[in-house]
């Protein structure tokens, strides 16, 4: 008994769940699971998408969120995101902070 047809509905209906949108920051170009870094080369965690103009990133066996504003972005090196602030600096400290709708 061939369950093909069973198989390709079972995979297309998973691809639309475990596949949501990628995140629209710098112009669609960066992707989820990507590591970002701070200015002193810090890793702080991976992409996890993005949300009104923030990206969110997962850091840490507990999951922790950081929401970094798109102006903090400096750059992609390769498939790495680069942050114009090093973690620790005043600007640094609203990260952690879920952002409002404004």
């Amino acid at each position: 008994m061939s369950y093909g047809f069973l198989q390709r509905w079972t995979h297309g209906a998973r691809s639309s769940v475990v596949a949501p949108e990628a995140p629209r920051i710098c112009g669609g170009r960066v992707g989820r699971g990507w590591p970002v870094q701070d200015s002193l080369g810090e890793k702080l965690g991976d992409v996890a998408g993005e949300r009104d103009g923030f990206l969110i990133v997962t850091r840490g066996l507990l999951r922790s969120e950081l929401f970094i504003p798109e102006e903090s972005i400096a750059g992609l090196r390769g498939d790495t995101v680069s942050l114009n602030e090093a973690i620790g600096s005043p600007a640094s400290e609203r990260w952690s902070t879920t952002p409002r709708k404004h």
